[in-house]
């Protein structure tokens, strides 16, 4: 009976450390996870400034760079732009980009 005892002890024992070693890994994946969220975040921000320096003929920055409060004009659903003509991004000159 109590060489069962210590048998089932030690496989709590042995679960117990296995639950512990998976919350820490999990852990560390939440951590990564709100680093790559974080950083994503940036890229985004960073990709919203660079497209705002491209033009619809007739429109405008298709995106207005975020902050400040400002609002950029709602994008057309999809089947909009597949009913309207095709446009082609027009480049503002500015950076270098008139040459692509």
């Amino acid at each position: 009976m109590a060489r069962e005892q210590v048998g089932s002890l030690g496989e709590v024992n042995t679960a117990a450390t296995h639950i512990d070693a998976t919350t820490q890994q999990n852990a560390a994946m939440v951590e990564q996870t709100a680093a790559a969220a974080h950083n994503l975040t940036s890229e985004a921000v960073n990709l919203v400034k660079v497209v705002g320096h491209f033009t619809l003929p007739g429109q405008g920055n298709v995106l207005a760079a975020s902050g400040g409060g400002r609002s950029r004009p709602a994008l057309a659903s999809p089947a909009a732009r597949l009913q309207s003509a095709p446009r082609q991004l027009v480049s503002s000159g500015a950076d270098g980009w008139s040459d692509f």
